[in-house]
């Protein structure tokens, strides 16, 4: 079981907590690029405390492009998703991800065959 929250703008973490303690895995997602900074540091909060059952999930982006720059802000996500059908840039930061224990990406048209490669 699972729940999905949606362009979260404002992350009540106590909500978060709420679904986890019955066993709920929380899937925080982006299809627009409406995160920044703070809202980043408080999903890295939420992924050291839950770790696995905290799933991050970036999709779509496709007017603006996914830039994976953005992944210095969660270095301790450990259940990532990112499913994009655009343009994307500095895929390499996934290799940056120390903790990351589960991974399902999806990219049309990727052009780097050497992403599998990196220390993580």
């Amino acid at each position: 079981m699972f729940e999905r929250l949606h362009n979260l703008k404002n992350i009540d973490a106590t909500k978060i907590a709420s679904f986890i303690t019955k066993g709920t895995e929380v899937i925080l997602q982006y299809s627009d690029p409406i995160y920044n900074t703070d809202l980043l540091k408080v999903i890295n909060t939420l992924c050291e405390k839950y770790g696995n059952l905290l799933n991050v999930r970036f999709y779509d982006h496709r007017i603006s492009g996914f830039d994976f720059r953005i992944l210095k802000e969660i270095p301790s996500v450990t259940n990532l998703e990112i499913t994009i059908d655009g343009s994307y840039s500095n895929i390499e930061e996934l290799w940056s991800l120390r903790h990351l224990k589960r991974l399902r990406l999806g990219i049309d048209h990727m052009a780097r065959f050497d992403i599998l490669s990196g220390d993580n």
